[in-house]
């Protein structure tokens, strides 16, 4: 039996540790990310996720920085993702401690640079991030840019093309759950029991493990990271 794996997501907005509420990040919880890294390790968990969502790409600079210092404390495997939109910054990211590359954005503005990146550096070492949402007609498809843009296309859909981009996981988050404290949803329950999609699939807000999601034809494994 496949094990679950208990993933720590740490948001940062200009250097702070931010609570999510539906993608709004208002609420600081830590100013310094190393602290809250430090009780990660006491948690035990088995990878730590650490998001930019600053609203500027000046960021990236004070971004890069933080990873450095959290990778020195952080003994599990580290991904890092936000403005990542070029190989320079990726090549900087990995080379300060981070073991995985998230993308979400450049997915739907650069495939192209995607499928760079995973040549490059490996298809393990790419997580594309699916954030999905429920529209007005009840259909749920998959967001970027921060979960303020539709792509059109259901979660399923999208899961295929970043497979086919090269991404090597699956990092589901659900718009509709996030930070809600409603317990964890299972956005693509209505996606076809078939789906050949074979990437691991990490899950914020939906435990990809549960039979609603995980058809016996799948590969997808069971991990819930928790944030």
């Amino acid at each position: 039996m496949l094990k679950k794996r208990l993933i720590a997501v740490l948001i940062l907005r200009d250097g702070q540790v931010v609570q999510s509420v539906r993608f709004k990040h208002t609420n600081v919880i830590h100013y310094d990310p190393v602290h809250a890294v430090e009780c990660f390790n006491k948690w035990a968990v088995d990878e730590i996720v650490m998001l930019n969502v600053s609203p500027s790409p000046d960021s990236r600079q004070g971004f890069l920085e933080a990873v450095g210092r959290i990778s020195v404390e952080c003994f599990v495997p580290l991904s890092a993702g936000g403005w990542i939109t070029d190989l320079d910054y990726a090549r900087a990211l990995l080379g300060n401690g981070a073991d995985k590359l998230v993308v979400n954005t450049l997915l739907d503005d650069a495939p192209d640079r995607v499928t760079a990146l995973s040549r490059r550096f490996g298809r393990q070492c790419i997580v594309a991030s699916m954030d999905v949402k429920r529209d007005a007609t009840g259909g749920i498809q998959a967001m970027v840019d921060r979960g303020q843009r539709g792509t059109g296309q259901d979660p399923v859909s999208w899961a295929r093309r970043a497979e086919e981009l090269g991404a090597g996981e699956i990092f589901f988050n659900s718009l509709d759950h996030d930070g809600a404290r409603k317990g964890y949803g299972c956005a693509p329950r209505k996606a076809p029991r078939r789906t050949r999609c074979s990437r691991p699939c990490p899950s914020w807000m939906m435990p990809c493990a549960r039979p609603a999601c995980s058809p016996a034809s799948s590969r997808w494994r069971g991990r819930i990271s928790d944030g």
